[in-house]
């Protein structure tokens, strides 16, 4: 623990030379954005330190951290990866956004559930609630729901025989339609119908089976309605920060953040939330993830460790006169009692009984009156109950606050599906299963601020036609005139977006409505913050050279980021997830006939020492191999891809 001991009392962190000097330092990306590294926790120790739970820091040497950092690499585990994290300020074109958010980490599991106040009971003075997961939130969203389709008019199944073969006419009368719509269902394909060959102009030559209409009236069709739009509207319980009262805010946009290790994490009062250890909650001393408050740690066992200190979480709350310390700041402002009860929607008398329960009654502000020397009628004055209502009033609608509860226990809940989603702010948080948790990410609000007039153009040599082999892909390059013309059009158009932005901004419209028409080349700015190991992920996806040329320059510019935080970590993950490749189990068939060759005969054992990298081939005393574990699981490798050959011949 040495190099722990060193570390300044007041920043008791480990930090990286290289990764200081990018803090603040913005990398310039595409015309008008940027990326820079706000802050930054941990590094190639960090991820050692938490591979070796039993060991303190600097007791390994350099070179066995990394054999240790490259070996959790190389056999995918990802835990000790998750203990580096990153926070990111981006600004960056919208329809790049759309891209990057699908890569937000911190998420919780389908079961939460979301709480969602009906209007209608509060106009009727009562509050009334409703409840929906957000897996099924999810499914609606993306899905809709959808209803049979109800036949008007009864079947008359009873009327028509299976076994008979009918004319247009006959079935139309026996079951109760017109002619024409018995041909619009024929023509439709809905109602099976055969045509033959008429033994005179006036003989019939359409003919419908009874069986036919039976299937066609015991058929079901679904209808599709979407729900978006209406889910948007729902009014979905959040706190706000600045009064920890409980008020409403609308889901902006909710996906699948695929599966992940989760934790269930369980409060003295009942309530549980299963989430990832990166999902940020309000405690008592902020906002911190689940880690951060918890000091969460994971044993190989399967089982959880986490501190007994960890803070109090804010939860759904309760009702306010029911909170001493909502009851505290009321008398600290000087309400009368009156006044608290209609700020908290109770009676008169419900607040004394609650100000006498804990202790803050007035009598103890008459007290400290009287020992200030204070005139009593200045006292009365501030304290008088008021005339008194000539009949009862209804109060309004219980309010709720937030309060805080201690944590019981936490358990490792296995890999789950995970989602997360996007509220509307200006406080980026919502309330699931009593919860109160945040987003991952804070956008730039066109809502309450200007959003800037900057545009994304892009250069004259990535504009390229659409590729024939790859429905997401760019082909082959655009002329010089009709890449000139794209680009005229293009800033026309989004100039002309901006003037009816600027125009009803100064007609004093509302600025959440002035926005709607802005388009996705609209630049927006958010910080980003994930963990190493899921940055990996993204930077996987992100730097390849199929990627969308707009998100890969900000990738690049990130991986310069990440390199300085922890190069080794670095290194490994462009050795065995960047520059690797993945094989089927038909391409390694395809494999283990080549390095068969023409012959059919496998490489020797020297041929295949004298391929092997140089660092692989290091040799000791007596001209033996040094140990090397990479190259011992290569050679394994091998060895099952012959056994592999073997069994296919």
């Amino acid at each position: 623990m040495a190099k722990e001991r060193e570390l300044d009392d007041a920043n008791r962190r480990l930090t990286t030379p290289e990764a200081e000097r990018w803090i603040g330092r913005k990398i310039p990306c595409l015309d008008h954005g940027f990326i820079y590294l706000v802050d930054y926790m941990g590094g190639d120790a960090s991820i050692v330190q938490a591979a070796r739970v039993s060991y303190g820091l600097g007791t390994k040497s350099v070179s066995e951290d990394r054999g240790l950092i490259r070996y959790l690499m190389r056999h995918q585990h990802t835990t000790p990866f998750e203990m580096v994290e990153l926070k990111f300020h981006v600004k960056l074109p919208i329809f790049v956004a759309r891209q990057w958010i699908r890569h937000r980490t911190a998420c919780v599991t389908g079961d939460a559930g979301l709480i969602f106040d009906l209007p209608g009971a509060e106009r009727r003075g009562r509050r009334q609630y409703y409840r929906v997961t957000i897996e099924n939130l999810h499914r609606l969203w993306h899905e809709g729901t959808t209803h049979p389709i109800r036949k008007r008019k009864p079947p008359y199944l009873e009327r028509v025989d299976t076994a008979t073969d009918y004319t247009v006419p006959e079935l139309s009368r026996l079951v109760d339609r017109r002619e024409e719509d018995v041909r619009n269902r024929i023509r439709s394909g809905a109602l099976e119908a055969r045509t033959i060959a008429p033994i005179s102009p006036k003989h019939p030559c359409l003919f419908v089976r009874g069986s036919a209409w039976h299937a066609y009236a015991t058929r079901s069709y679904l209808a599709r309605v979407p729900m978006r739009d209406r889910l948007r509207r729902m009014r979905l319980r959040m706190c706000d920060e600045s009064t920890g009262e409980i008020r409403h805010t609308q889901v902006m946009d909710v996906w699948q953040s695929g599966v992940r290790p989760v934790y269930r994490v369980t409060l003295e009062n009942g309530y549980h939330l299963t989430m990832t250890k990166d999902h940020r909650c309000l405690t008592e001393r902020g906002w911190m993830t689940l880690g951060e408050a918890t000091g969460l740690r994971q044993r190989d066992d399967g089982g959880v460790t986490w501190e007994g200190t960890a803070p109090a979480l804010a939860v759904n709350g309760v009702v306010p006169h029911r909170d001493p310390g909502w009851l505290s700041e009321q008398r600290r402002r000087g309400l009368d009692v009156s006044a608290i009860a209609q700020n908290a929607g109770v009676s008169y008398h419900t607040v004394r009984k609650y100000l006498a329960r804990y202790g803050l009654q007035f009598e103890l502000a008459l007290l400290a009156a009287v020992e200030n020397q204070e005139p009593l009628r200045h006292f009365w004055e501030r304290h008088s109950p008021g005339p008194r209502p000539e009949r009862k009033r209804k109060p309004p609608v219980r309010r709720l606050v937030r309060t805080f509860v201690k944590i019981a226990r936490i358990e490792f809940a296995g890999h789950q599906m995970t989602y997360d989603m996007e509220v509307s702010g200006p406080y980026h948080n919502y309330v699931a299963n009593g919860f109160i948790v945040h987003n991952s990410v804070n956008e730039y609000s066109g809502r309450y601020s200007i959003m800037p007039d900057e545009f994304y153009l892009p250069a004259p040599e990535n504009i390229t036609l659409q590729s024939k082999a790859n429905r997401q892909g760019g082909g082959e390059s655009v002329d010089r005139e009709r890449t000139a013309e794209v680009l005229a059009l293009l800033e026309r158009e989004q100039r002309l977006m901006r003037e009816g932005y600027e125009k009803m901004l100064a007609w004093d419209l509302r600025r959440e409505l002035a926005r709607i028409n802005l388009g996705v080349a609209q630049y927006t700015e958010w910080y980003w913050k994930s963990d190493l190991h899921n940055i990996f992920h993204f930077l996987q996806l992100r730097l390849d050279p199929h990627a969308q040329h707009e998100i890969r320059v900000y990738g690049e510019a990130m991986a310069q980021i990440v390199r300085a935080v922890a190069p080794v970590a670095w290194e490994a993950f462009e050795d065995y997830q960047l520059q690797a490749e993945r094989f089927s189990r038909l391409e390694l068939e395809a494999l283990a006939r080549l390095v068969g060759g023409e012959t059919g005969k496998w490489p020797s054992d020297q041929q295949v020492i004298k391929a092997l990298p140089d660092p692989w081939r290091e040799t000791g005393p007596g001209r033996s191999l040094k140990r090397n574990r990479e190259r011992d699981e290569f050679l394994a490798k091998l060895k099952r891809l012959a056994s592999h050959r073997r069994s296919r011949v």
